[in-house]
């Protein structure tokens, strides 16, 4: 197996990792690519303006291998622009991303490597296991997700196999995925400066005009869910209408392709609802500050908007929980809307794997 010279700054695959205050968990993040089998590759950590000790663990990290590059920000810029600011300094065939609480397994890169040599592709998307922690720190349960084989080597295939790997939850994130460099930087694909859904926006970019992509039932990327410090689980206003925008995007992206079906249809509507769901539970939370008028408004207007219009006439009649939950919010019954967001809030609190059970439901 080759190694990579880092005199001549042609690693196979570069791999960025944005980072901010992750003294943490950094450490682990990096050896998991450090120990890689495979070793032709450049790994660039983007500290994005850290004022704990990120800075120190980067040069360190940089100082025992020569693979290491460190790129230090002046000021926190966030996700975004930490993860263009690391692609443009990319020297690879493709890109990686790892986010610096995460990890991936030693083989991973070896394994896409000799895939890839029998299956050439401009995309590999792989699975995952996730961690999840609760608020003490505690793994309360671990799951992985892994898709099955796949190699689709023209363009109407890859647009195929998009929402069966949005139905696995595994479409929507970056750091499961291998990218093309030469096709983001042709394509002018950049990461938008968006909370909460940049990964699925930048996938969604990347899609619109791919010809070849390879899935590999790998769960191989390591994700960690801390209930403490996940972006979704804090007070967040605009969830609702980003989490809507991801759904519309992905029906707007079918429809551009020409792919406006009804199962294409039926595959995006149990999204939606998950989403709505979640958000009548947030609106109850008391850092809302939301009174029941206020709860009740916004039910209304989040049933009196297009892709709603759009969507949940297609809901599958279904008997379980879930399936009730959806035909109450498309016959728009404000009240009982209302009253199942109070019990999926007093759910999250005292029932949580109820709560998990039931937003995960289809």
């Amino acid at each position: 197996m080759s190694q990579f010279d880092p005199s001549n700054r042609t690693p196979w695959v570069s791999i960025v990792i944005p980072v901010y205050q992750g003294e943490a968990h950094l450490q682990i993040a990096a050896e998991s690519v450090l120990v890689q089998s495979f070793t032709d590759y450049e790994l660039i950590l983007i500290d994005d303006g850290s004022t704990d000790g990120t800075g120190a663990i980067c040069d360190a990290l940089r100082t025992r291998d020569a693979r290491v590059s460190v790129y230090h920000l002046p000021k926190n810029t966030g996700l975004s622009y930490a993860r263009n600011a690391g692609l443009a300094h990319c020297r690879g065939e493709y890109v990686l991303f790892l986010d610096a609480d995460d990890r991936i397994e030693s083989e991973l890169l070896a394994n896409i490597h000799s895939s890839l040599k029998a299956h050439p592709a401009e995309w590999v998307i792989w699975g995952v296991t996730e961690a999840h922690y609760n608020r003490r720190g505690a793994l309360v349960r671990r799951k992985e997700i892994t898709p099955d084989f796949l190699y689709a080597s023209d363009q109407q295939a890859v647009r195929e196999a998009v929402m069966p790997l949005e139905t696995l939850t595994l479409f929507g994130y970056a750091w499961n995925k291998l990218y093309k460099l030469e096709s983001i930087r042709s394509r002018g694909v950049q990461i938008e400066d968006v909370e909460l859904i940049e990964d699925v926006l930048f996938n969604i970019a990347f899609a619109r005009d791919a010809m070849s992509l390879l899935v590999l039932p790998l769960p191989a990327s390591h994700y960690t869910r801390r209930r403490r410090d996940n972006l979704t689980a804090r007070k967040l206003d605009r969830y609702f209408e980003l989490n809507a925008r991801r759904v519309e995007e992905l029906y707007e992206l079918h429809i551009a392709w020409k792919m406006d079906t009804l199962s294409i249809r039926r595959q995006l509507v149990p999204i939606y609802v998950r989403y709505f769901l979640s958000v009548l539970e947030r609106n109850c939370r008391p850092e809302r500050e939301m009174s029941h008028a206020d709860r009740a408004a916004w039910t209304r207007a989040a049933c009196d908007t297009q892709i709603f219009a759009d969507l949940m006439p297609c809901l599958r009649a279904r008997t379980n929980l879930a399936g009730i939950a959806g035909r109450i919010i498309r016959k728009r019954i404000t009240p009982l809307c209302l009253l199942m967001g109070r019990a999926l809030y007093w759910s999250n609190r005292y029932a949580r794997p109820v709560y998990e059970a039931l937003l995960r439901a289809r």
